[in-house]
């Protein structure tokens, strides 16, 4: 896992549909002692420049770090060319693949 580090942006994918983007300010950790399953084991989480708290272990919903960000135009750039490629992709072939002569008398 690639750990987020402090001034990273990230996009977060709530279990309610929304999307969220935002900074991390600061990395929290956690250690766990769980009893029940007799092991100990580290918590992440990220505070954000906005003061809010989400944890790493999918609790929060999925939050993914950006690697890079796009403008309007290069979005639809890359939307255009990727309907494109797609269309190639389920274009019937003018190739025969197999061919009868129906008519021949055997």
């Amino acid at each position: 896992m690639e750990m987020f580090k402090q001034g990273d942006k990230f996009i977060q994918f709530t279990k309610r549909g929304g999307v969220n983007k935002g900074e991390v300010k600061d990395i929290h950790l956690t250690t766990v002692w769980d009893t029940a399953n007799l092991c100990r084991y580290q918590s992440y989480s990220i505070f954000t420049t906005n003061g809010v708290r989400l944890n790493l272990d999918g609790s929060d919903g999925r939050i993914y770090k950006i690697e890079s960000e796009m403008d309007e135009e290069r979005a639809k750039q890359f939307t255009k060319a990727m309907k494109v490629v797609t269309e190639r992709k389920h274009r019937p072939s003018n190739k025969k693949i197999h061919s009868t002569d129906e008519n021949k008398k055997t």
